[in-house]
């Protein structure tokens, strides 16, 4: 069945109109829908189907799928997608991405990762970071596990500034070593060990 009354819908924020013989509406028997117009500058398709899912291709080379169900595609061979400007990926429920061999993400600029909630980082192997500045801001507390040994190597100094109490606790002793080691308070110091070297004023020999 060929529909040939006038057709008015909304392309681009623009009011189009295509006037028989230049818009054309078919309609099958079992509901499927084309409809595509000829005039210039106006041209468009549109298929739509029965529930709802439907492609339009606008005159200015804009073209929309839009789906009710589910989307599929299965490639048996590799997929390129290039984009020549931005790129926005919007998901209402949840992202899972699977990948069997090895990922690289490259961005010439700078990358950003938001969060509401959680961020959970886990490697079966090794983690590497190579970074020029690095800063770490932590509103609430910040707890740091390892099972092995730690080893904090700086070829500059190092600050460790608290506002509160600083407790170093070593089960196996604690060792400092330096060319020179100052010990500053405001008010009293006290430096002492479980098994001092008598006259020494608890520093052990």
């Amino acid at each position: 069945m060929t529909d040939t009354s006038t057709k008015t819908r909304s392309v681009n924020n623009a009011s189009e109109s295509n006037e028989y013989p230049k818009h054309f509406t078919w309609t099958t028997a079992g509901g499927m829908r084309c409809e595509w117009g000829n005039e210039e500058g106006k041209q468009f398709l549109r298929v739509k189907m029965p529930s709802g899912a439907q492609m339009e291709i606008y005159p200015d080379g804009t073209t929309e799928y839009r789906s009710p169900g589910e989307t599929k595609h299965y490639n048996k061979a590799g997929l390129t997608v290039s984009v020549d400007k931005n790129f926005d990926f919007n998901v209402k429920g949840h992202g899972v991405i699977n990948i069997s061999g090895g990922s690289t993400v490259v961005c010439a600029g700078d990358a950003q990762i938001y969060s509401g909630g959680d961020v959970l980082l886990q490697s079966g192997g090794n983690l590497n970071m190579s970074v020029k500045n690095c800063f770490l801001g932590v509103r609430g507390d910040l707890g740091i596990s390892v099972e092995g040994s730690t080893a904090l190597v700086t070829a500059g100094k190092t600050n460790i500034e608290s506002g509160g109490a600083v407790d170093i606790i070593g089960s196996g002793g604690i060792n400092q070593d330096g060319a020179t080691i100052k010990l500053n308070s405001g008010a009293s110091s006290s430096v002492g060990t479980k098994a001092s070297t008598p006259g020494t004023g608890g520093i052990s020999a």
